[in-house]
């Protein structure tokens, strides 16, 4: 009995210190925050890992430039058999047989290419950085726009629970009153087909909400399916002007730096069609080793040459070149531009939408209390009889529909709050500025 009794208190002090956490392992889920989800997708979503690569992969071009004017070495060598040996009296003045050997090394003095190679590289590593941190804020915007949609979804699923609640509270109040002979079975139907269709309502909520957490962890590189997130503070309206607007987006935004990174691309890689019409100089040393000798050349032998090549006719490639780069460079101030006005337009109509959001909020805030008041009354006064199961549902189906675009717009309001940030190049700047370089 004494051994059943230590095993029982055994069992008791386990349970106690067990319990507690199997209870939180049950009920717990794990919690993701806007700021979390931006740093899980800073390190592990794909497009920016393979921009990153893109600017090491950049960073090589200046040390491709460098190498035109770095020493050059080669080892030649060949064998040779003639027809015949001939010879002057004692001395040999070509063997039947020949080993012949050269260790050279080209010392290039000047090409003309170098100037405007380094500087093109330069362009690109540029360009590249600039491209990558577009990538970056563009990734973390997509995850802004996921995270506020669980947001939305939660709360759209939360608000079908309720209409829910409403409709089978409803039909059980038309029910009482058809058993008693207040109403008449139509009613009954009406009230149950309301409660079917919040029913299939809060099927599809919950089905959306599904879909919106799986696209966030998609791109945060999670691997769990079921979490929560939480609501971030309210974020502040810009209070600048168009004007000022535009030339933010002019100084900020990543792509514009690109656009005029290409125009200075473009002038350097006419600029290097430019240096073939340059003279090249270089330097050459070279070690030579014979087998047999003769009277004219001896084994172990060099020389030193200084070589000068001025490029006089190339069929007429470099000029064609040449207008082609000029070609390419007016493009590039084209498309220069041509994003200019791009830019105009998505700030304008950034700035629109956060208008017309914050102009309809107020608007769709008073449109539910209104329908909230309109249902309550119509509720009561179809207890009493003086509303019929009609109005019940056309007050329930107006209170679904206000709440469900308030919902939606205040969440909405968020992401076009977000967009404005990004059409101006503001947008995740805290972020990118940690970002691995």
């Amino acid at each position: 009995m004494c051994k059943n009794f230590h095993i029982l208190i055994l069992t008791t002090v386990l349970y106690v210190l067990y319990f507690p956490y199997v209870s939180y392992s049950q009920e717990s889920k794990m919690v993701i925050t806007l700021e979390e989800a931006y740093s899980l997708a800073l390190k592990t979503h794909e497009h920016i890992m393979i921009a990153k690569k893109d600017v090491e992969k950049s960073r090589l071009l200046t040390k491709k430039a460098l190498s035109v004017v770095t020493p050059r070495a080669y080892i030649r060598g060949e064998f040779v058999r003639e027809s015949e040996e001939i010879k002057f009296g004692d001395y040999v003045a070509r063997p039947l047989e020949t080993w012949r050997g050269d260790f050279e090394i080209t010392q290039p003095v000047y090409q003309g290419a170098v100037f405007p190679l380094r500087r093109q590289a330069s362009r690109f590593v540029d360009s590249s950085t600039e491209s990558y941190y577009q990538t970056i804020q563009e990734t973390l915007f997509r995850v802004a726009q996921s995270y506020y949609q669980v947001l939305k979804a939660k709360e759209l699923v939360k608000n079908a629970k309720e209409i829910l609640n409403l409709a089978e509270e409803g039909l059980r109040v038309v029910r009482v009153r058809f058993r008693v002979g207040e109403v008449t079975k139509p009613a009954v139907l009406r009230g149950e087909v309301d409660v079917t269709k919040a029913q299939r309502n809060l099927v599809e909520a919950e089905n959306n909400l599904q879909l919106a957490k799986d696209t966030l962890i998609n791109l945060i590189g999670v691997k769990i399916r079921d979490y929560d997130v939480v609501k971030p503070p309210a974020l502040p309206k810009l209070g600048e002007n168009y004007e000022a607007l535009i030339n933010k987006a002019f100084k900020y935004r990543y792509d514009y730096k690109i656009s005029n990174l290409k125009i200075d691309i473009a002038k350097e890689s006419k600029d290097l069609v430019k240096a073939r019409y340059h003279p090249s100089l270089d330097v050459v040393w070279t070690y030579h080793r014979l087998e047999p000798e003769t009277f004219a050349f001896k084994d172990e032998t060099w020389d030193a040459v200084f070589k000068v090549s001025v490029p006089l006719f190339e069929g007429g490639i470099r000029i064609w070149d040449l207008k082609e780069k000029q070609k390419d460079l007016r493009q590039a101030h084209l498309a220069l531009e041509d994003l200019k006005k791009a830019i105009q337009i998505e700030v304008r109509d950034a700035m629109l939408k956060v208008d017309t959001y914050e102009k309809t909020l107020d608007n769709l805030k008073k449109q539910v209390e209104l329908a909230q008041e309109n249902y309550n009354i119509i509720s009561k006064q179809f207890r009493v009889g003086l509303a019929t199961s009609l109005d019940v549902t056309d007050a329930l189906t107006a209170l679904d529909s206000a709440k469900a675009e308030l919902i939606t717009k205040t969440y909405d309001y968020q992401v076009a709050l977000l967009n404005l940030e990004k059409v101006i190049g503001l947008f995740a700047k805290d972020y990118i500025a940690k970002a691995p370089k």
